[in-house]
């Protein structure tokens, strides 16, 4: 990823290191979700499990909203708890109903038992070599209950093969930024910080579709300071093309 190497590079780690949470922050747009998907692929590529969901300033008063959406959507996979889980399904079963076969509400638990069940649901569904990752996006527009939840993991992954990142927009307030902020402080938490990229850096992860082939062979050499030497032959192959390494951004080139 042209400009994110260092920030692309530390998530990787953090993956294979696992037992932690990484918190990427930075300006809206900065490409923080262009970063996080890109790690989600490489986990998909290597037959890891990833769950995805996000907070809502339109939803803030849904519980654990993130947590609903990512573990719906691994059930629409057919993706099920193992048997090691079950002391949790009444809890993790009021996320995804069709995972119990009737819901007492009494066994519910609240957020901390939820979030210890959605641990060991991710470390059932890991492996020491292949970890689970869950993401979750924009937490300053986090309900009360997830961020109970969240809380929770930050300390108790320690030792489990399992990777969670969340998500920050700097600048804005929130019950969920303090609490990012409250983990920082108390090491709880890894931050990847995203800073504005050079404008030839933003060019080339704008370009991945939207120009020729030769043109973005052009600008990923200028961007990474490559020697002409390396510029492709005159009518580079379809495959070379898509050998560019080019990742979609915001940004898209001027016309030429």
């Amino acid at each position: 990823m042209v400009g994110r190497e260092r920030e692309f590079a530390a998530l990787q780690l953090a993956w294979r290191a696992a037992g932690r949470m990484v918190l990427v922050r930075g300006s809206a747009g900065i490409g923080k979700s262009r970063l996080v998907r890109e790690l989600a692929e490489r986990v998909r590529a290597a037959g890891g499990t990833v769950l995805a969901g996000r907070c809502s300033p339109t939803a803030a008063d849904v519980p654990f909203r993130p947590l609903r959406e990512a573990l719906l959507a691994a059930a629409r996979t057919g993706l099920r708890p193992s048997a090691e889980v079950a002391p949790f399904l009444p809890s993790l079963g009021s996320l995804v109903p069709e995972w119990v076969a009737a819901r007492d509400a009494s066994l519910d638990g609240g957020a901390i038992v939820l979030a210890e069940g959605l641990l060991r649901l991710m470390v059932a569904w890991s492996s020491p070599e292949v970890p689970a990752l869950l993401v979750i996006e924009d937490m300053q527009w986090s309900d009360r209950e997830t961020i109970n939840a969240v809380e929770y993991l930050a300390d108790n992954l320690a030792g489990h093969p399992a990777l969670v990142i969340v998500t920050l927009r700097g600048g804005e307030p929130g019950p969920g930024a303090d609490l990012m902020e409250a983990l920082h402080v108390r090491r709880a938490i890894q931050p990847v910080d995203l800073f504005p990229l050079e404008p030839a850096q933003s060019e080339v992860n704008g370009a991945r579709y939207a120009l020729p082939c030769r043109r973005r062979w052009k600008l990923f050499i200028q961007a990474s300071r490559v020697a002409p030497a390396s510029w492709p032959p005159a009518s580079p192959s379809r495959r070379a093309c898509a050998s560019v390494p080019l990742t979609c951004g915001s940004r898209r080139p001027a016309a030429r």
